[in-house]
């Protein structure tokens, strides 16, 4: 216990100027009996502190890696900034009620382990991307300025999809679990 053997320890006062003058030892830099009964104690607690730093970094690396929740802000930004690739590329504009139910998918899907793209459709809608790096599978959210709604996934060589005439129905059990697989395609 780390509390216990910081108690044994007891250091001896300093001395006074008075005494440090006094020739009590012929060398002044040798430790004090007090100093030598006092050094066990202490690399006791060294040992232990040790121990129990080890331990912890070693269960920062048992672990598993909690999914990736930070990607949510840099999507949220990629969103925001939607209207300036719209311009840029001479897309039809995105409406606003397309743009916050892009953002509540999103938040829904902050959990997820890949980080998104989000770019504009060619009809005005957006498309929120999933892909892990130097992976060849994807899982693709598409939103219409129209309300309507659709999925597309494609992975180890088939492919799936679903439309929904209210994108408030995605996102699905379905696509959570296609990109819970794409996810795992992407620890491989």
């Amino acid at each position: 216990d780390p509390v216990w053997i910081s108690q044994r320890l007891q250091w001896p006062e300093s001395p006074s100027t008075a005494s440090a003058l006094e020739p009590k030892q012929k060398d002044p830099f040798l430790p004090s009996p007090e100093h030598a009964a006092a050094e066990p104690a202490a690399t006791d607690f060294h040992a232990i502190w040790i121990k129990q730093l080890d331990n912890r970094i070693q269960e920062t690396w048992d672990k598993p890696a909690k999914p990736a929740a930070t990607w949510l802000r840099n999507a949220l930004k990629e969103l925001d900034s939607i209207d300036d690739e719209v311009i840029e590329d001479d897309l039809p504009k995105v409406k606003a009620e397309t743009k916050r139910e892009a953002r509540r998918i999103l938040r829904v899907l902050d959990g997820q382990t890949i980080q998104p793209t989000i770019y504009p459709a060619k009809d005005g809608g957006i498309v929120i991307h999933f892909q892990p790096p130097r992976v060849q599978a994807v899982v693709l959210i598409e939103l219409t300025n129209n309300g309507h709604g659709a999925w597309f996934s494609h992975m180890n060589g088939t492919n799936r999809r679903a439309r929904s005439d209210d994108s408030s129905d995605l996102p699905d059990t379905v696509v959570l679990a296609q990109l819970r697989a794409l996810a795992e395609q992407g620890e491989i």
